[in-house]
């Protein structure tokens, strides 16, 4: 079994879905040659909303991007919804220590 890239994991879920790279950079509103750069390796990182519509788009969760298996079956909106609620924490933890200074 080989290890696929970061790239050969989207290109291989886009495929499936039977999507051009124009159709999906429709659907995400992510360009469409960013979407190439990224199939082909030329890019490699990706913002988290970038990534969460790119998931949605292809139904697959946010971790198959990675190439690991899934240690959950969560949507990448219910996914999304635990990154943003660890963010918040971390904010009122920075707030909290702002306001004590």
């Amino acid at each position: 079994m080989s290890i696929q890239t970061f790239g050969e994991i989207l290109k291989a879920a886009r495929r499936r879905r039977g999507l051009s790279l124009a159709e999906l950079a429709k659907r995400t509103h992510v360009d469409a040659s960013f979407l190439s750069r990224l199939e082909s390796g030329k890019v490699t990182e990706l913002t988290v909303t970038r990534a969460v519509a790119i998931c949605n788009q292809l139904g697959i969760p946010l971790d198959a991007l990675t190439g690991e298996k899934s240690r959950s079956k969560k949507s990448p909106r219910a996914e999304l919804r635990r990154i943003r609620a660890l963010l918040d924490e971390a904010l009122d933890r920075l707030a909290k220590l702002e306001s004590e200074t």
